[in-house]
């Protein structure tokens, strides 16, 4: 068992904004790290981060370039010496081991990195070893390494002797038999932001791309019959959607068209959309049956992300393999789920399916994003395979050649098949949302009516929403099997496999909600108030919120000269009897002052962060959300309705 931090901290707002000037901004009591790393030749590599972010956790992120070997996993760990000089093993000293264990429960254990085929490495994971202050008050301070060779957790088994004494020598206890040291750097204190990328859509169907966010189109001056009310990214960030208020959806980059309301005669217009949030998912269950998490895979270019939320691991407070398996079955002991997915016909390490190790911390969560290229979402679909979380650690079929087997030296069979990994703790058969591999979403209409296309399925609609508490917009869960509702009155209706974690209930907001986001894990969300007010349940983290010098007024477009409006649109459905979601309902106020502008927001990829997004096209970002640029200083023919995030 590793030995954990227990410090009990305090998360708190972190505020950039772009556009209108907000008063609060509150510092972090555990100031997040970092360390630039370096190759033995001096030059830059990489990054590492350290942010706490809830109940004792502290979300690592990593981005390495220049990794050799390629298609390879590399040993990560933190070192006792703040120190990156020559082969850095004399200044960064051995592994950060206060806890006083051997290997594999050192406190500076981290998941390996996985080299793609252009030596990138890019990796994100949550543990509650250490947090950043911890590392930043060390007196020695401390170094983070980025071995050449794999990590064994010094997992190995007692077949295996030197010396006729059997199981890990003192080395593999140290060290994990990592290999040299390619790259370090000192973890000093730094602002904590992920390269970040976000959308802004108006109301005439202009887009505004920032940051990582791709531009692949626009509505803007092309007639609408009605206009845009809001957009949704596609899984990857290659493309999105946007969708006016007759249901009309409109497809950019590698989004593809599945439908539309367009032309029905809708009793309410539509006010958002969703998408499921992965193109390939694995639900995973234990032994028992017992649903205790999930896998989400999202092509994004060449490479795949991979992001895991597991819950109720055992044991506590420890590295578990976690692997692709060829067979999608999962009954029983899950043997049924067969032997490591391996087409490429690798040992152990090479396998295709294999991935880097989950750490499951002292409550047995483990949530991690890594990406891969060893495999794409098309492959895994097509060889209806299953997801597999193991009792134990992986040692990457890293059997040292000084260890005899019995028969010979180094890894038997046994472990060039398994990397000794354990019985099979969890099991998720691999699948699309919906059952194919069709892209599919959701839109919602302000009467809570639900319209499902392609292969994102109908679960669902609200019967009860009127002119006085219109829904506003939606979520999905990270199954795709399951969706979110939320009233402008702060109620939220769940779907399918989404679970209500709360909402305002008999509480009325300053303000209506105009939009919601789920966290990754499916087990919280947000909602977004018009006045820069954000409500957090379940494990979503309140991060911050917006507080305007001067209050706005509710015609906040009237507020500055903007570009004269075009002539008014046709409207089709003048004729159809419609609720008012677009009205502020005087019984969503509390004698307050009038709504602030903001018209939506969204969660970045890790959840630990949130950008809101306003008429003018300002952006506030909060936690690891960066601050990538807005259109305060652009006249806007249209104003912004809403906005999404690159995940």
């Amino acid at each position: 068992m590793r030995v954990r931090n227990v410090a009990v901290l305090v998360a708190a707002a972190v505020l950039v904004a772009g556009g209108a000037v907000p008063v609060d901004a509150t510092p972090q009591v555990d100031e997040p790290a970092r360390a630039v790393l370096r190759n033995q030749a001096g030059a830059t590599v990489g990054s590492v981060t350290f942010q706490y972010v809830d109940g004792g956790r502290t979300q690592v992120r990593a981005r390495v370039t220049g990794l050799t070997p390629l298609s390879e996993f590399h040993g990560f760990h933190l070192h006792t010496n703040g120190a990156c000089t020559g082969d850095f093993v004399t200044s960064a000293g051995g592994h950060w081991n206060p806890g006083g264990g051997d290997h594999g429960d050192h406190q500076g254990d981290m998941p390996v990195l996985y080299a793609d085929k252009d030596g990138v490495a890019e990796s994100s994971f949550t543990t509650d070893a250490f947090s950043p202050g911890q590392l930043l008050n060390d007196p020695g301070g401390i170094a983070v390494i980025v071995h050449a060779g794999r990590d064994n957790y010094a997992n190995i088994p007692t077949r295996y002797s030197v010396a006729s004494v059997p199981g890990p020598d003192a080395t593999t206890k140290a060290t994990g038999d990592a290999g040299g040291r390619y790259a370090c750097g000192v973890v000093d204190l730094g602002a904590i932001t992920a390269p970040t990328g976000y959308w802004l859509a108006g109301s005439d169907g202009g887009v505004f791309a920032h940051g990582t966010a791709g531009f692949f189109g626009s509505q803007g001056g092309t007639p609408l019959t009605r206009p845009v009310v809001g957009m949704a990214a596609t899984p990857g960030g290659g493309g999105y959607y946007l969708t006016a208020a007759d249901g009309g959806v409109f497809t950019h980059g590698d989004a593809t068209f599945q439908g539309s309301a367009g032309g029905l005669p809708l009793v309410s217009p539509v006010v958002g959309m969703a998408l499921p949030p992965h193109q390939a998912r694995a639900v995973l269950r234990n032994q028992a049956g017992a649903e205790i998490g999930h896998v989400g895979f999202t092509q994004d270019g060449s490479r795949v992300r991979v992001s895991a939320s597991v819950t109720g691991l055992a044991p506590a407070s420890e590295f578990h393999g976690f692997h692709v398996h060829a067979t999608g079955a999962c009954t029983g002991d899950f043997t049924g789920a067969g032997p490591h997915w391996n087409p490429s016909g690798g040992t152990h390490g090479d396998h295709t399916g294999d991935m880097p190790v989950l750490y499951a911390d002292a409550t047995g969560t483990a949530r991690a994003t890594y990406t891969l290229d060893s495999f794409t979402v098309a492959s895994l679909l097509a060889d209806d395979v299953a997801v597999i979380v193991h009792a134990g650690r992986d040692n990457y079929g890293n059997i040292p050649a000084r260890y005899s087997n019995g028969t010979g030296t180094g890894p038997d069979a046994t472990t060039e098949a398994t990397g000794d990994a354990g019985a099979r703790f969890a099991c998720g058969v691999v699948s699309a949302p919906g059952g194919s591999a069709q892209a599919g979403y959701w839109l919602v209409a302000a009467d809570g009516g639900v319209f499902a296309y392609g292969d994102a399925p109908f679960l669902g609609r609200f019967e009860g929403a009127g002119p006085g508490d219109p829904i506003v917009g939606m979520a999905a869960t990270p199954t795709g099997n399951g969706y979110w509702l939320v009233a402008a009155g702060g109620g939220v209706l769940p779907f399918g496999d989404a679970v209500l974690f709360g909402d305002l209930g008999a509480i009325t907001p300053d303000a209506p909600i105009v939009g919601m986001a789920a966290t990754p894990t499916g087990k919280g969300y947000l909602l977004f108030g018009g006045d820069g007010g954000v409500f957090a349940f379940g494990d979503a983290a309140f991060l911050g919120r917006v507080t305007f010098a001067v209050p706005v007024g509710p015609t906040p477009l009237r507020a500055r000269p903007v570009a004269p409006p075009p002539p008014p649109l046709p409207d089709p459905l003048a004729d159809v009897p419609q609720a008012q979601p677009f009205a502020t309902p005087a019984s969503h106020l509390t004698g307050g002052p009038p709504p602030s502008p903001i018209e939506g927001g969204d969660l970045t990829e890790s959840g630990y962060g949130y950008a809101l997004f306003g008429p003018f096209g300002e952006v506030y970002t909060f936690g690891d959300a960066a601050f990538e640029g807005s259109e305060t200083t652009v006249q806007l023919a249209r104003p912004i309705v809403g906005g999404a995030t690159r995940r």
